[in-house]
Protein backbone atom coordinates (compact mmCIF):
# COMPACT_ATOMS: atom_id res chain seq x y z
CA UNK A 1 0.00 0.00 0.00
CA UNK A 2 1.51 3.39 -1.05
CA UNK A 3 1.10 6.41 0.67
CA UNK A 4 -1.89 7.76 -1.73
CA UNK A 5 -3.45 4.08 -0.74
CA UNK A 6 -3.10 4.99 3.04
CA UNK A 7 -4.51 8.53 2.93
CA UNK A 8 -7.27 7.20 0.67
CA UNK A 9 -8.18 4.73 3.47
CA UNK A 10 -7.58 7.05 6.54
CA UNK A 11 -9.79 9.47 4.73
CA UNK A 12 -12.80 6.74 4.30
CA UNK A 13 -12.88 6.17 8.05
CA UNK A 14 -10.20 3.98 9.13
CA UNK A 15 -9.09 4.33 12.45
CA UNK A 16 -7.42 1.14 12.97
CA UNK A 17 -3.38 0.35 11.55
CA UNK A 18 -1.64 -2.69 12.48
CA UNK A 19 1.92 -2.21 10.40
CA UNK A 20 4.52 -5.05 10.52
CA UNK A 21 7.16 -6.59 8.84
CA UNK A 22 10.91 -6.96 8.40
CA UNK A 23 10.71 -4.26 6.35
CA UNK A 24 12.65 -1.95 8.49
CA UNK A 25 12.62 1.55 6.92
CA UNK A 26 9.70 0.45 4.94
CA UNK A 27 7.48 -0.17 7.89
CA UNK A 28 8.83 3.19 9.58
CA UNK A 29 7.67 5.54 6.33
CA UNK A 30 4.59 4.08 6.33
CA UNK A 31 4.07 4.54 10.21
CA UNK A 32 5.35 7.88 9.45
CA UNK A 33 2.80 8.56 6.92
CA UNK A 34 -0.06 7.50 9.04
CA UNK A 35 1.24 9.77 11.71
CA UNK A 36 1.84 12.92 10.23
CA UNK A 37 -2.28 12.46 8.55
CA UNK A 38 -3.32 12.31 12.20
CA UNK A 39 -0.96 15.12 13.92
CA UNK A 40 -2.49 17.23 11.34
CA UNK A 41 -6.09 16.70 13.13
CA UNK A 42 -5.25 16.11 16.67
CA UNK A 43 -5.01 19.47 18.31
CA UNK A 44 -2.06 20.07 20.97
CA UNK A 45 0.07 17.05 20.81
CA UNK A 46 0.61 17.37 24.83
CA UNK A 47 -3.41 16.43 24.86
CA UNK A 48 -4.31 13.93 21.98
CA UNK A 49 -1.00 12.39 21.57
CA UNK A 50 0.58 8.62 23.01
CA UNK A 51 3.73 6.90 21.99
CA UNK A 52 3.87 3.85 24.06
CA UNK A 53 6.31 0.34 24.39
CA UNK A 54 4.58 -2.74 24.47
CA UNK A 55 7.20 -4.05 26.22
CA UNK A 56 6.92 -1.40 29.06
CA UNK A 57 4.68 -2.87 31.77
CA UNK A 58 1.06 -2.23 31.91
CA UNK A 59 1.32 -0.19 28.18
CA UNK A 60 -0.62 -1.58 26.20
CA UNK A 61 -3.59 -2.13 28.39
CA UNK A 62 -3.09 1.67 29.43
CA UNK A 63 -3.07 2.72 25.61
CA UNK A 64 -6.02 1.18 25.06
CA UNK A 65 -7.48 2.75 27.64
CA UNK A 66 -6.44 6.13 26.52
CA UNK A 67 -7.78 5.61 22.88
CA UNK A 68 -11.45 5.82 24.53
CA UNK A 69 -10.97 8.54 25.46
CA UNK A 70 -11.88 11.70 23.41
CA UNK A 71 -10.03 13.95 22.30
CA UNK A 72 -9.35 17.14 23.72
CA UNK A 73 -8.69 20.62 22.07
CA UNK A 74 -8.63 18.62 18.40
CA UNK A 75 -10.78 15.85 16.34
CA UNK A 76 -8.82 13.47 16.73
CA UNK A 77 -6.46 11.35 19.50
CA UNK A 78 -3.61 9.15 18.04
CA UNK A 79 -2.19 6.75 20.30
CA UNK A 80 1.02 5.00 18.43
CA UNK A 81 1.94 1.47 19.82
CA UNK A 82 5.45 0.45 18.93
CA UNK A 83 7.26 -2.96 19.68
CA UNK A 84 4.64 -5.65 19.29
CA UNK A 85 6.79 -8.40 19.16
CA UNK A 86 7.72 -7.30 23.03
CA UNK A 87 3.80 -7.31 24.13
CA UNK A 88 2.11 -9.32 26.54
CA UNK A 89 -0.81 -11.17 27.36
CA UNK A 90 -2.51 -8.73 29.11
CA UNK A 91 -1.98 -6.10 26.61
CA UNK A 92 -3.25 -8.35 23.61
CA UNK A 93 -6.56 -8.98 25.01
CA UNK A 94 -6.84 -5.52 26.11
CA UNK A 95 -5.87 -4.63 22.43
CA UNK A 96 -8.28 -7.16 21.14
CA UNK A 97 -11.15 -6.40 23.35
CA UNK A 98 -10.32 -2.47 21.52
CA UNK A 99 -10.32 -3.18 17.85
CA UNK A 100 -13.37 -5.60 18.60
CA UNK A 101 -15.20 -1.76 19.31
CA UNK A 102 -13.00 0.80 18.22
CA UNK A 103 -13.18 4.53 18.95
CA UNK A 104 -13.90 6.47 15.60
CA UNK A 105 -12.25 9.78 17.19
CA UNK A 106 -8.87 7.75 17.83
CA UNK A 107 -6.42 6.89 15.56
CA UNK A 108 -4.30 3.71 16.75
CA UNK A 109 -1.25 2.41 15.31
CA UNK A 110 0.18 -0.62 16.36
CA UNK A 111 3.36 -1.62 15.11
CA UNK A 112 6.66 -3.78 15.27
CA UNK A 113 8.18 -6.77 13.21
CA UNK A 114 5.42 -8.99 14.08
CA UNK A 115 3.28 -10.56 16.89
CA UNK A 116 5.74 -13.11 19.68
CA UNK A 117 5.41 -17.22 18.72
CA UNK A 118 2.18 -18.43 20.61
CA UNK A 119 2.74 -19.88 24.06
CA UNK A 120 1.30 -23.55 24.47
CA UNK A 121 -1.91 -23.35 26.22
CA UNK A 122 -1.97 -19.21 25.55
CA UNK A 123 -4.04 -17.56 22.24
CA UNK A 124 -2.95 -17.27 19.04
CA UNK A 125 -2.97 -13.14 19.11
CA UNK A 126 -1.34 -12.89 15.93
CA UNK A 127 -4.22 -14.36 14.20
CA UNK A 128 -7.47 -13.50 16.49
CA UNK A 129 -6.03 -9.51 16.14
CA UNK A 130 -5.54 -9.04 12.62
CA UNK A 131 -8.67 -10.40 11.70
CA UNK A 132 -10.42 -8.53 14.05
CA UNK A 133 -8.26 -4.82 12.87
CA UNK A 134 -9.51 -5.96 9.02
CA UNK A 135 -12.74 -5.45 9.70
CA UNK A 136 -12.14 -1.90 11.13
CA UNK A 137 -8.94 -0.94 9.93
CA UNK A 138 -6.39 -2.16 8.06
CA UNK A 139 -3.24 -4.44 8.36
CA UNK A 140 -0.36 -3.29 6.47
CA UNK A 141 2.53 -6.33 6.02
CA UNK A 142 6.13 -4.69 5.09
CA UNK A 143 9.03 -6.70 4.21
CA UNK A 144 12.70 -5.73 2.92
CA UNK A 145 11.36 -7.63 -0.51
CA UNK A 146 8.53 -5.24 -1.20
CA UNK A 147 11.43 -3.03 -3.16
CA UNK A 148 14.44 -3.61 -4.53
CA UNK A 149 17.41 -2.02 -2.18
CA UNK A 150 18.86 0.10 -5.60
CA UNK A 151 14.87 1.99 -6.04
CA UNK A 152 14.83 1.88 -2.03
CA UNK A 153 17.78 4.03 -2.24
CA UNK A 154 16.45 6.34 -4.74
CA UNK A 155 13.30 6.68 -3.16
CA UNK A 156 14.97 7.51 -0.25
CA UNK A 157 17.34 10.26 -1.68
CA UNK A 158 14.38 11.63 -3.16
CA UNK A 159 12.63 12.19 0.37
CA UNK A 160 15.52 14.46 1.30
CA UNK A 161 15.19 16.45 -1.98
CA UNK A 162 18.33 14.83 -3.35
CA UNK A 163 18.56 12.53 -6.70
CA UNK A 164 19.91 9.26 -7.20
CA UNK A 165 20.35 8.27 -10.11
CA UNK A 166 20.22 3.98 -11.06
CA UNK A 167 24.09 4.02 -11.75
CA UNK A 168 25.02 5.36 -8.15
CA UNK A 169 22.13 3.43 -5.96
CA UNK A 170 23.48 0.71 -7.84
CA UNK A 171 27.04 1.67 -6.75
CA UNK A 172 25.74 2.24 -2.95
CA UNK A 173 23.80 -0.91 -2.95
CA UNK A 174 27.25 -3.00 -4.25
CA UNK A 175 29.09 -0.94 -1.31
CA UNK A 176 26.81 -0.79 1.38
CA UNK A 177 24.69 -4.19 1.13
CA UNK A 178 20.67 -5.03 0.52
CA UNK A 179 20.35 -4.02 4.35
CA UNK A 180 17.70 -1.34 3.66
CA UNK A 181 18.40 0.45 7.20
CA UNK A 182 22.22 0.60 6.60
CA UNK A 183 20.90 2.27 3.08
CA UNK A 184 18.77 4.72 4.43
CA UNK A 185 21.45 5.75 7.08
CA UNK A 186 23.95 5.98 4.08
CA UNK A 187 21.79 8.21 1.63
CA UNK A 188 21.29 10.09 4.35
CA UNK A 189 24.67 11.13 5.17
CA UNK A 190 25.46 11.39 1.64
CA UNK A 191 22.29 13.88 1.52
CA UNK A 192 23.91 15.91 4.26
CA UNK A 193 27.94 15.19 2.55
CA UNK A 194 26.29 17.19 -0.88
CA UNK A 195 24.58 20.43 0.86
CA UNK A 196 22.94 22.49 -1.39
CA UNK A 197 23.96 20.12 -4.57
CA UNK A 198 20.73 18.71 -5.69
CA UNK A 199 22.69 15.15 -6.88
CA UNK A 200 24.13 12.63 -5.06
CA UNK A 201 26.86 11.91 -7.50
CA UNK A 202 29.05 9.30 -8.22
CA UNK A 203 32.15 11.28 -7.07
CA UNK A 204 30.13 11.98 -3.10
CA UNK A 205 29.49 8.57 -3.13
CA UNK A 206 32.78 7.22 -3.27
CA UNK A 207 34.14 9.99 -1.33
CA UNK A 208 31.59 10.21 1.68
CA UNK A 209 30.69 6.35 2.09
CA UNK A 210 33.82 4.64 1.63
CA UNK A 211 36.59 6.16 2.24
CA UNK A 212 38.72 3.84 4.34
CA UNK A 213 37.39 0.48 2.29
CA UNK A 214 37.39 1.44 -0.74
CA UNK A 215 41.02 2.47 -0.56
CA UNK A 216 41.57 -0.66 1.09
CA UNK A 217 39.67 -2.55 -1.50
CA UNK A 218 41.83 -1.19 -4.40
CA UNK A 219 44.78 -2.66 -2.62
CA UNK A 220 42.98 -6.06 -2.87
CA UNK A 221 41.55 -5.58 -6.32
CA UNK A 222 44.83 -4.56 -7.34
CA UNK A 223 46.19 -7.74 -5.98
CA UNK A 224 44.25 -10.12 -7.37
CA UNK A 225 44.71 -8.64 -10.72
CA UNK A 226 48.72 -8.72 -10.37
CA UNK A 227 48.31 -12.37 -8.70
CA UNK A 228 49.58 -11.15 -5.45
CA UNK A 229 48.25 -14.01 -2.84
CA UNK A 230 49.78 -12.62 -0.14
CA UNK A 231 48.93 -8.96 -0.42
CA UNK A 232 45.46 -9.91 -1.48
CA UNK A 233 45.17 -12.00 2.25
CA UNK A 234 46.59 -8.79 4.10
CA UNK A 235 44.22 -6.14 2.50
CA UNK A 236 41.48 -8.81 2.86
CA UNK A 237 42.16 -9.09 6.47
CA UNK A 238 42.59 -5.18 6.98
CA UNK A 239 39.16 -4.85 5.67
CA UNK A 240 37.46 -7.34 8.11
CA UNK A 241 39.53 -5.97 11.54
CA UNK A 242 38.01 -2.46 10.31
CA UNK A 243 34.67 -4.58 11.11
CA UNK A 244 33.27 -4.88 7.21
CA UNK A 245 31.41 -7.98 6.61
CA UNK A 246 32.06 -10.71 4.02
CA UNK A 247 29.22 -10.16 2.11
CA UNK A 248 29.99 -6.68 2.15
CA UNK A 249 33.25 -7.02 0.91
CA UNK A 250 31.99 -9.28 -2.00
CA UNK A 251 29.68 -6.47 -3.02
CA UNK A 252 32.43 -4.07 -3.28
CA UNK A 253 35.09 -6.40 -4.64
CA UNK A 254 32.37 -6.92 -7.77
CA UNK A 255 31.85 -3.33 -8.63
CA UNK A 256 35.95 -3.11 -8.85
CA UNK A 257 36.29 -6.01 -10.33
CA UNK A 258 33.86 -4.80 -13.07
CA UNK A 259 35.27 -1.44 -12.86
CA UNK A 260 38.93 -3.53 -13.37
CA UNK A 261 37.45 -5.70 -16.22
CA UNK A 262 36.31 -2.25 -17.63
CA UNK A 263 39.81 -1.13 -18.20
CA UNK A 264 41.20 -4.11 -19.20
CA UNK A 265 39.16 -3.63 -22.12
CA UNK A 266 40.30 -0.67 -22.96
CA UNK A 267 43.42 -0.51 -22.12
CA UNK A 268 44.84 0.90 -25.56
CA UNK A 269 43.05 4.08 -24.69
CA UNK A 270 44.59 7.33 -23.56
CA UNK A 271 44.01 7.80 -19.79
CA UNK A 272 41.72 10.09 -19.97
CA UNK A 273 39.19 8.37 -22.07
CA UNK A 274 39.14 5.41 -19.47
CA UNK A 275 38.58 7.89 -16.74
CA UNK A 276 35.64 8.95 -18.39
CA UNK A 277 34.52 5.55 -19.36
CA UNK A 278 34.88 4.29 -16.19
CA UNK A 279 34.33 7.16 -13.55
CA UNK A 280 37.46 6.04 -12.24
CA UNK A 281 40.48 8.06 -11.14
CA UNK A 282 43.86 8.75 -12.94
CA UNK A 283 45.75 7.05 -10.52
CA UNK A 284 43.27 4.58 -10.34
CA UNK A 285 43.27 3.57 -13.62
CA UNK A 286 47.24 3.48 -13.96
CA UNK A 287 47.42 1.43 -10.78
CA UNK A 288 44.68 -0.77 -12.38
CA UNK A 289 46.84 -1.15 -15.37
CA UNK A 290 50.06 -1.68 -13.92
CA UNK A 291 48.62 -4.47 -12.23
CA UNK A 292 46.76 -6.07 -15.14
CA UNK A 293 49.93 -5.68 -17.57
CA UNK A 294 49.52 -8.10 -20.79
CA UNK A 295 47.85 -10.79 -19.09
CA UNK A 296 44.20 -9.75 -19.35
CA UNK A 297 41.66 -11.62 -16.98
CA UNK A 298 38.59 -13.74 -18.59
CA UNK A 299 35.42 -11.65 -18.40
CA UNK A 300 33.11 -14.25 -18.07
CA UNK A 301 35.37 -16.63 -15.37
CA UNK A 302 36.00 -13.43 -13.18
CA UNK A 303 32.11 -12.89 -13.00
CA UNK A 304 31.09 -17.01 -12.91
CA UNK A 305 32.91 -17.32 -9.91
CA UNK A 306 32.28 -14.17 -8.23
CA UNK A 307 28.55 -15.38 -8.72
CA UNK A 308 29.08 -18.70 -7.42
CA UNK A 309 31.07 -17.15 -4.45
CA UNK A 310 27.93 -15.19 -3.79
CA UNK A 311 26.23 -18.53 -4.00
CA UNK A 312 28.19 -20.15 -1.63
CA UNK A 313 27.95 -17.44 0.94
CA UNK A 314 24.18 -17.93 1.57
CA UNK A 315 24.00 -21.46 2.40
CA UNK A 316 27.71 -23.18 2.66
CA UNK A 317 28.49 -24.85 6.01
CA UNK A 318 32.18 -23.10 6.10
CA UNK A 319 30.47 -19.89 6.80
CA UNK A 320 30.98 -16.68 4.23
CA UNK A 321 33.89 -15.46 5.62
CA UNK A 322 35.64 -18.75 4.73
CA UNK A 323 34.15 -18.33 1.32
CA UNK A 324 35.75 -15.32 0.81
CA UNK A 325 38.80 -16.00 1.67
CA UNK A 326 38.84 -19.07 -0.48
CA UNK A 327 37.72 -16.62 -3.61
CA UNK A 328 40.67 -14.17 -2.68
CA UNK A 329 43.21 -16.69 -2.82
CA UNK A 330 41.52 -18.14 -5.99
CA UNK A 331 41.87 -15.34 -8.07
CA UNK A 332 44.81 -13.72 -6.79
CA UNK A 333 46.75 -17.47 -7.29
CA UNK A 334 45.42 -17.76 -10.82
Amino acid sequence: MNDAAIIDALDNGARTWLVTGDGGPLVQHAVDTLLAWGKARCGPPQFNLLVAHLGDAGAGVNACSTARTLPMLGDLRVVLLRDLEAGDEASFAALAAYVAEPSSSTLLIVTGTGFPAAKKGGSAWGTRIPKAIGATGRHLKVTKNDVSPAFFARERARSLGKELGAREASLLVEIVGKELGALSCEVEKLATYVGDEPTISMDAIQAASTMLAEAVGWDLTAAIAARKPDVALASMHRLFESGDSAHRLLGLLLWQMRQLLQVAELANRPVPEICEATSLRPDQVSRLKDAIGKDRPSTSAMLQRLARANRDMNDHRAGDRRVFEALVVELSSR
